[in-house]
């Protein structure tokens, strides 16, 4: 019940903050509820006595953190969407356009979920073969794919009973791919050579990408990561391509 409500919560959030929606956020007041609850998740997952519950944290719970890695910031310092439909654009800052990625990132949101990601990963080699995985959501109802899937030939699917009883109690249903979790890959990439936010953050996208290179099932993507981060050394000279990879690498 607590994995199903919190998924719900953070689905509700990702949702409601999406940028290409063209109606106002109706929860983007309530972000502080979220970083409570990335904390709660946190002080949960610290406690010894509760690592045996989170060995089977949902799927749609890991992959509505990954949501929160890439989520626009608000307020008088960001670079918010303005729809013109309805709202008169007369200057930009062009400040705020080369600021880029750091000028438009809720870097605490994004921060605090790599935080609980890798305590998360920490606990099994499953977690982070989960994680690193792609995983596809069904909607409510959506019976005849999941058949449809679970009759498939295709190696790519994997319909876990996990997977099926989560759509049965929560009401989202999906199936991981043997694809790599590309969304989590092109959200921390950037993070590597972040200057907001905390001062460890490049360090906490290096740890989580540690983790996700221990186990094999994750090969792809930590190739598809590693192509990634020798095009970002050559754009910024600041970052330093060999102590990245050593750091993943370990």
């Amino acid at each position: 019940h607590l994995f199903g409500a919190i998924s719900d919560l953070l689905d509700y959030y990702c949702t409601a903050t999406n940028m290409t929606s063209m109606s106002p956020s109706p929860f983007s007041n309530n972000r502080s509820t979220i970083l409570s609850t990335l904390e709660l998740l946190r002080d949960l997952v610290d406690n010894a006595d509760n690592q045996s519950i989170f060995l089977s944290v949902p799927n749609s719970l890991l992959h509505r953190l990954v949501s929160l890695l890439w989520v626009p910031r608000l307020g008088p310092d960001s670079l918010e969407y303005v729809d013109p439909v309805y709202t008169v654009v007369s200057r930009v800052s062009t400040l705020k356009l080369l600021n880029g990625y750091d000028a438009t990132i809720d870097f605490e949101l994004r921060d605090k979920s790599v935080e609980l990601l890798i305590r998360l990963t920490n606990l099994s080699p499953d977690v982070k073969k989960r994680l690193g995985r792609c995983w596809v959501p069904f909607k409510n109802g959506d019976n005849g794919s999941i058949r449809r899937a679970s009759r498939s030939n295709n190696n790519e699917l994997n319909i876990t009973k996990q997977d099926a009883k989560e759509g049965n109690t929560g009401g989202v249903r999906g199936y991981l791919t043997m694809r790599p979790n590309a969304r989590l890959y092109e959200s921390l990439v950037p993070m590597l050579s972040t200057k907001v936010g905390r001062n460890d953050a490049s360090q906490l996208a290096s740890r989580l990408l540690a983790n996700l290179a221990l186990v094999p099932e994750n090969r792809v993507g930590m190739l598809y990561i590693e192509k990634k981060i020798l095009e970002l050394s050559c754009l910024d000279a600041h970052v330093a391509c060999n102590g990245i990879l050593n750091q993943i690498h370990g």
